[in-house]
């Protein structure tokens, strides 16, 4: 019995291991590192150990001794920026050691610098400064002997800045008279400014304050705008305001101080820096226990064999010539479980990694098609809002002509962008019902509106049919109702030519708050044969007579399809080739009364005086919402960047923020995270391409007001201005 244990938690041993040992590839683990270091390049030290920690854990699998230096000395570099010495300097070193092995030369280099930089920013003790030097000498030693030019620079920068910094300015002035001569030619563009602080440094210390002055002006105009390597704008400006104190200009001094402490509080979160150092211990024992995990592994095998060969041969000796036939039978019945067992396993494995392949797929697809369509959907808010803008004040019938259509073919092109989207959204169980107050013949009356000049294109006449007992207003979602009308309206009226096309809407019957409305898309067209009928629910499929002069993506049906299953209906269709179609389905609305925010009459609206900032980095965008609101009698102000728009914000007063979401350096939900510190009344109002549904959650989180989507109309505009201002109508 004690025997058969052992054996099964052999079995079991090795059956854990074997399931357990999935590999990346390592295209894969270098996409975990690049995640972890661009979390790293967002200071966002949290996120980064934590995906650096599981790829560690995935390249110490496929034996990548290169991959795994460079990700144990991106680690470090997290450490040192969250002020740990100890991991920082064991997973630089655990790095170095594997540079060493693999001959990568200049991972050596980058790691001593990387060390020496890091005791440089410990150097409170005298054994912290000459470890710090002997490091950068390493490594200039290395560069020197194989005539890396750019390397010697860089660490001769670095010694000068070591030196200044333990108050050595004899030591220090050689090597910064060496990096003053490398940098015009090897140096890297954004240490110019370090040029400046070196030399600065340099003067103030040997107590040449009026030329430390100068040396500090003359380098602020060489910062990046872009805040590249900004811990090193923010040191300047502490250095700056610091000489400017002990010369005796406090308001100066407070000037600078005051730009540094704002750099700081913008790109080194304490929150973030906080879950950073909760996480280390957790990173540094998971290494420990990697290491202890496969030597106890190792150990506990081999005690297991040789009880395993003990207990096995006792076993033998007893009983081999009472159950030999027996025992046969036994390992038979044995060998046959294992193969059985065995294919299992395989299959198992095989399941595991067909399901991560649809997983990741799938996930690529959705990233893929939520990008595609944001970058689409900007330059069409562009298009369609100019085009509304230049139809005011163009009057040519021609021109107006021209316009019209530039407009039309903006807004198909939106409606394909919204049809890919929502067919994403779908299958992907992202979409559901939202509740909202529909005034319903305004909102039928716009589906027309937007379709007349297909109608016009093809000679049809659209008509509408709203019976007198459908209520006025109805409690449902707007968006997905407003789809199914669009589709298959402008579905009917690209199949049908020189005819009509007549959308239907009666009451079938009424139970308490809830009307069974029967919604009825009729037309005189081609007609679909009943072979097409079972394939036009497909996706992509289209319908190719000989005259070809149907357009469209092949997804309209499809949706409608599928929003329909969402409001518990289904479509019924009757055709016959030649003398026409029609679609019908039933939906249960629930009645509703007219709510405050329905208001109609609102193309004239005004808001004088109205202090709007918009926050924008697109300058087609920034032209399209300016004018949009002078033609409301605002007063529209721009701000390029999220950094300009907290300064204004601080410094004048207004009474609307339009914040775009997606811009570089610091994105729309940072920028309002960092006003709300400070401001927590203004409305800021995020619009954005991207589909609502996707960012809720960091909407809520930022403080923002609410979310107005591209391409927006006028109406809408005025609403929201209206929900969260009290400015003087006209």
């Amino acid at each position: 019995m004690r025997s058969f244990k052992y054996i099964l938690i052999v079995l079991l041993s090795f059956q854990l291991g074997f399931t357990q040992n999935k590999k990346y590839t390592s295209k894969q683990v270098d996409s975990l590192f690049e995640l972890g270091n661009n979390y790293y390049k967002k200071s966002d030290y949290y996120n980064s150990l934590k995906e650096l920690r599981f790829a560690l854990i995935e390249a110490e699998k496929i034996k990548n001794d290169t991959l795994v230096s460079n990700i144990y000395n991106r680690i470090g570099r997290n450490f040192a920026q969250i002020k740990n010495l100890e991991f920082a300097n064991y997973f630089f070193n655990k790095s170095l050691v594997l540079a060493k092995k693999t001959d990568n030369l200049k991972h050596q280099i980058l790691v001593l610098n990387n060390l020496g930089n890091l005791f440089t920013a410990f150097s409170e003790k005298k054994f912290n400064q000459k470890q710090a030097i002997a490091y950068y000498k390493q490594a200039l030693q290395l560069a020197e002997k194989n005539h890396l030019k750019e390397d010697i620079c860089l660490i001769t920068m670095n010694l000068a800045w070591s030196y200044l910094k333990f108050k050595e300015y004899s030591n220090a002035k050689p090597f910064l008279d060496n990096f003053m001569k490398l940098h015009p030619k090897y140096g890297n563009k954004f240490f110019n400014n370090i040029v400046y602080m070196l030399q600065a440094t340099y003067f103030e210390g040997i107590g040449n304050y009026p030329l430390a002055e100068k040396t500090y002006q003359d380098g602020l105009d060489t910062f990046s705008k872009k805040l590249i390597f900004k811990e090193k704008k923010s040191e300047y400006l502490y250095r700056y305001s610091r000489l400017l104190s002990k010369i005796n200009k406090p308001e100066k001094a407070a000037f600078f101080l005051k730009q540094a402490d704002s750099i700081n509080e913008i790109f080194y979160n304490k929150e973030i820096l906080k879950k950073a150092k909760e996480t280390s211990s957790a990173l540094i024992i998971e290494a420990f226990k990697l290491d202890k995990m496969k030597a106890d592994f190792e150990l506990k095998s081999k005690e297991q064999n040789l009880k395993l060969n003990k207990n096995i041969s006792y076993i033998t000796l007893i009983f081999l010539a009472i159950i030999s036939c027996f025992s046969i039978y036994i390992f038979r019945l044995y060998k046959n479980k294992n193969k059985i067992n065995e294919q299992l396993q395989n299959l198992n494995i095989e399941l595991e990694k067909a399901k991560l392949a649809a997983e990741v797929s799938n996930e690529m697809k959705s990233k893929f098609v939520s990008t595609i369509t944001h970058e689409l959907r900007t330059p069409l808010f562009g298009v369609i809002s100019l085009t509304e803008i230049l139809e005011k004040s163009v009057l040519e019938e021609e021109n107006q002509s021209h316009l019209k259509s530039l407009k039309y073919s903006a807004k198909y092109l939106l409606s394909l962008v919204n049809d890919v989207l929502q067919i994403s959204k779908l299958e992907n169980k992202n979409s559901k019902l939202e509740k909202n107050t529909i005034e319903f013949k305004s909102l039928i009356h716009a589906v027309k509106s937007n379709l007349d000049q297909i109608a016009i294109q093809n000679n049809n006449k659209l008509v509408i049919d709203i019976g007198n007992h459908v209520s006025e207003y109805f409690c449902s979602d707007e968006v997905k109702l407003t789809q199914l009308c669009f589709n298959l309206t402008s579905n009917a009226l690209k199949f049908t030519k020189n005819g009509m096309v007549t959308l239907k809407i009666e009451k079938i019957s009424e139970i308490d708050n809830l009307q069974d409305i029967k919604f009825s898309f009729i037309d005189t067209g081609v007609g679909i044969s009943e072979e097409n009928q079972k394939k036009i629910f497909d996706k992509f499929y289209q319908i190719t007579p000989e005259d070809n002069f149907f357009q469209g993506s092949g997804l309209g049906l499809t949706i409608v399809n599928d929003i329909l299953m969402l409001f518990d209906s289904k479509i019924e269709l009757k055709s016959e080739i030649g003398k026409g179609t029609e679609f019908s389905f039933i939906l249960k609305l629930e009645k509703a009364t007219k709510n405050a925010q329905l208001e109609t009459n609102i193309v004239n609206e005004k808001f004088n005086n109205l202090r709007v900032l918009i926050v924008d980095d697109n300058k087609i965008n920034q032209i399209v919402s300016s004018k949009t609101i002078e033609n409301l009698n605002g007063i529209p102000t721009i701000a390029e960047n999220g950094f300009t728009a907290i300064e204004m914000i601080r410094q004048q007063e207004f009474d609307l923020v339009l914040m775009d979401i997606n811009m570089p350096e610091i994105d729309g939900f940072d920028t309002t995270i960092e006003i709300r510190k400070f401001n927590k009344n203004i409305p800021i109002i995020a619009f954005t391409a991207f589909d609502q549904s996707e960012i809720q959650e960091k909407v809520q989180l930022s403080g923002i007001s609410d979310v107005l989507n591209k391409p927006f109309t006028n109406a809408e505009l005025v609403q929201i201005i209206k929900k969260f201002t009290t400015s003087n109508n006209v």
